[in-house]
């Protein structure tokens, strides 16, 4: 707000665009851009319809949860515990925390191999920087911010480095755009041939169509104080965040597809998925791309390390916001050492990560059940309750959640 008391117009625009904002920073992070860069190198746009469809899902559970805390004023998790089953609320948290933990093993491993490649082409002289030197300043550094609740601004920093990346992807799509039947065959569902297939499809949708991702939206709801009379925008505020996160994860796969793909590049680590930004960003494309594989990695480190506290404090009904007890503060940082296992034990990060995101669709089928049965209820929902096009809508979304789990389970039963 402006010293005379006007609403400037930076605010003017985050209350337009409310929560959704974030939802997007939270879901384009290391995992979204792993996932659609292994997408598009190794199938081309054949996946596209994997995508279109785990948008548009993804589109309509939160806006049928955010809905729910609109009306009702209660998250997700305190309405499982409260209405469902506290024995469901329990098994979501846990899936939850589980994929969080997955994902910070993932990430940190992909950030840490990054950097060390980097120090290794662009400084050769230097002797070889064990992973471990980047993953612990990483961990030391985001456990800093979050005892001194910089987060704010720490996010506002990576942001920068996120959009330069975002831009880099968008430029370099424009250069090597796949061919439009190409993209139009992408749009017709069929499974690619290759056993990892279904572990992609799997990590794909479980990056956009993400159990956190929709708990964490009746949250941010909740936070934003959200009530029945602002259902309008925040039904606007799902789609904007729905329709973003499929143009921005298409960018990625199509740059992939045009440069990757082509030249029959695997992705084996994380530097390999620098060519995806090759035709913008040329000689530079290297630390282009990993300055922000590793501010995007960072930006979703940190709500990926805090939500188990969060979850707690969410399934407890206390603020999520504030000052964080001292167990609490312990779980963070034990979150963090997780995230080191990859630099201290080895690994293969990439598949560590697309392993993570097909783990955390597993636990979706449930999430819709529960949604159905709670925004059916009159008790909870008055004249709210849900429209028959909204139940065939999220009855078409279990059904699909049910598939993706059982490509999920098949994929990690073919790693393991």
């Amino acid at each position: 707000m402006t010293g005379d008391g006007r609403v400037g117009l930076g605010e003017r625009i985050m209350h337009f665009l409310g929560p959704g904002i974030f939802m997007i920073g939270y879901n384009i992070g290391t995992g979204s851009v792993t996932t659609m860069s292994v997408a598009g190198a190794d199938y081309g746009m054949s996946l596209l319809w994997t995508l279109i469809l785990a948008c548009s899902f993804t589109g309509i559970m939160i806006t049928a949860y955010g809905r729910f805390t609109a009306v009702t004023g209660k998250t997700g998790l305190q309405a499982m515990w409260e209405y469902v089953h506290p024995g469901i609320a329990v098994f979501i948290l846990v899936a939850m925390c589980l994929s969080c933990l997955a994902a910070v093993i993932g990430v940190m491993g992909i950030c840490t191999e990054a950097t060390s490649a980097w120090i290794a082409m662009v400084f050769p002289d230097v002797p070889n920087v064990s992973m471990l030197v980047p993953g612990l300043l990483y961990s030391v550094m985001l456990y800093i911010l979050f005892l001194r609740g910089r987060y704010q601004v720490f996010e506002k920093v990576l942001a920068i480095f996120v959009g330069l990346m975002g831009l880099c992807f968008f430029a370099s799509m424009i250069l090597v755009i796949p061919e439009p039947m190409e993209v139009l065959r992408g749009m017709m569902p069929a499974m690619p041939e290759g056993a990892g297939a279904p572990l992609v499809v799997a990590g794909m949708t479980g990056t956009t169509l993400s159990p956190i991702l929709i708990i964490a939206r009746s949250m941010t709801v909740q936070q934003r104080g959200w009530t029945a009379k602002d259902l309008r925008a925040e039904r606007r505020d799902a789609i904007l965040a729905a329709v973003l996160m499929f143009v921005i994860s298409a960018a990625i796969m199509a740059c992939a597809a045009g440069t990757m793909h082509v030249q029959g590049i695997k992705i084996d680590s994380a530097i390999d998925m620098m060519w995806t930004l090759a035709p913008i960003a040329g000689s530079f494309a290297i630390t282009v791309f990993v300055v922000g594989l590793v501010s995007a990695g960072l930006s979703s480190h940190m709500p990926n390390m805090i939500f188990i506290p969060w979850a707690i404090r969410d399934i407890r009904r206390k603020p999520i916001k504030g000052e964080f007890s001292l167990p609490l503060k312990l779980v963070v940082a034990g979150v963090l050492c997780v995230g080191l296992s990859v630099p201290i034990f080895g690994g293969k990060p990439v598949i560590i990560m697309i392993a993570s995101q097909a783990f955390l669709g597993i636990s979706m089928p449930l999430l819709a059940i529960v949604g159905l049965i709670l925004l059916n209820r009159k008790d909870l929902m008055g004249e709210h309750t849900n429209s028959v096009a909204l139940n065939i809508a999220i009855g078409i979304t279990l059904a699909f959640s049910c598939w993706i789990s059982f490509l999920g389970l098949k994929g990690l039963a073919g790693l393991l």
